[in-house]
């Protein structure tokens, strides 16, 4: 469908082994998380996927509308998305400070990758980036 939101299923046939996130990204990233804090902040991440090299490319995040953010959960409603999203994975913070991902953040995972930011939100140090199989893997910060 044209123009629709584009959710990259069927990502547990790619091996993920990288993801490059843009440094702009990492900083949105960051900042969305602590100034949620203590609830959960949650956004999607655009981008794109060399399925060949199994590398993520982070480009670009979404702040969902209408998104629920709560105190050790955060969800948003698909339906109010914006056209033409080419959603990687998503990411979401913890603020407990665990950067390891629960059975249900597993479970409701939606792409290719899940990115935890945990508290104290303070650099990569910080940030993990995990397969669709709960797996960690490399994350490294380009610029654009």
């Amino acid at each position: 469908m044209e123009g629709a939101v584009k959710f990259n299923r069927g990502c547990s046939l790619v091996t993920v082994t990288e993801v490059l996130m843009y440094e702009s990204v990492l900083t949105a990233l960051l900042e969305h998380a602590r100034s949620l804090h203590p609830k959960e902040a949650i956004c999607l991440l655009e981008g794109e996927i060399d399925r060949k090299q199994g590398v993520v490319k982070v480009t670009g995040l979404v702040i969902p509308p209408l998104a629920t953010y709560g105190h050790g959960f955060s969800v948003f409603p698909l339906f109010y998305l914006p056209l033409g999203l080419k959603v990687v994975g998503t990411a979401h913070s913890h603020p407990s400070g665990n950067p390891h991902p629960s059975v249900e953040d597993l479970n409701n995972m939606v792409g290719a990758i899940s990115v935890i930011v945990a508290y104290p939100y303070r650099d990569l140090r910080d940030v993990k980036a995990y397969n669709v199989n709960g797996s960690e893997i490399a994350l490294r910060v380009v610029r654009p």
